[in-house]
């Protein structure tokens, strides 16, 4: 299978809506370019250890699109440490009224990142290399996000603790996991109880079992949102 040929055009298209997504022919189109533009810059650069073309279209693209039910037309997104642009690019192109700001500490990823943007001609969308930690404490950021995604970059307790801070009320922190959660939940329920302890917000945690299409591997998404505490 070769990115662009129609069996791989029609994986995406069917696997997007095994999970409930629509993807229109346009967007298929720019799905194909950025997985060309991965693999390419992925032979100079360290972008992805996934490089078989049925592998790319499952585990990042159609992976990526299990966020969609989460990512409201117009919502302000963060993508924390995006690497090779997952899950932001792919929600992006899908969910074209989000904003959405990819954060990298790497600069070679984030220079990939805004070649795909320009290539793509995508629009509200913006790669920045700074740490999400400092991030977190400007003024343009902080309590201001609708959605905060992260896939592969730490523990769930250490990234809520990074995440938690952009969130406005009614914001929803978005994970992407595997299978064996179990002392992470735990440590990320105790830093959910020592965050309403000190404030006047309350969480709801959720977790999505999913099963990626095709290679039929088990995801699960894990989404804390922020509440504001009624008196």
């Amino acid at each position: 299978m070769e990115i662009g040929s129609t069996a791989w055009c029609r994986l995406i298209v069917d696997g997007a809506a095994a999970l409930g997504v629509m993807v229109s022919p346009e967007q298929t189109g720019s799905l194909e370019r950025y997985a060309r533009e991965l693999l390419r810059w992925n032979r100079k650069t360290n972008l992805t250890a996934i490089c078989d073309p049925l592998e790319v279209a499952v585990k990042h693209l159609l992976d990526a699109l299990t966020a969609v039910p989460y990512v409201p037309t117009g919502a302000a997104m963060l993508d924390m440490g995006s690497g090779g642009g997952f899950p932001g690019v792919p929600l992006k192109i899908v969910q074209p009224g989000a904003t959405v700001t990819l954060v990298d500490s790497v600069r070679k990823k984030v220079s990939f990142l805004r070649h795909v943007i320009r290539l793509l001609g995508l629009k509200d969308i913006r790669a920045l290399h700074t740490r999400v930690e400092s991030l977190a404490h400007t003024a343009d950021f902080r309590a201001s996000l609708d959605v905060v995604t992260c896939r592969a970059l730490a523990p769930l307790e250490v990234s809520a603790r990074w995440g938690l801070p952009f969130l406005s009320a009614g914001g929803r922190l978005v994970f992407f996991k595997g299978p064996g959660l179990k002392e992470e939940l735990q440590a990320l329920g105790g830093l959910l109880k020592r965050v309403q302890s000190r404030s006047d917000v309350r969480f709801d945690c959720e977790i999505k079992n999913i099963r990626l299409p095709v290679l039929n591997l088990e995801r699960k998404l894990v989404i804390v949102q922020k509440i504001k505490a009624t008196v």
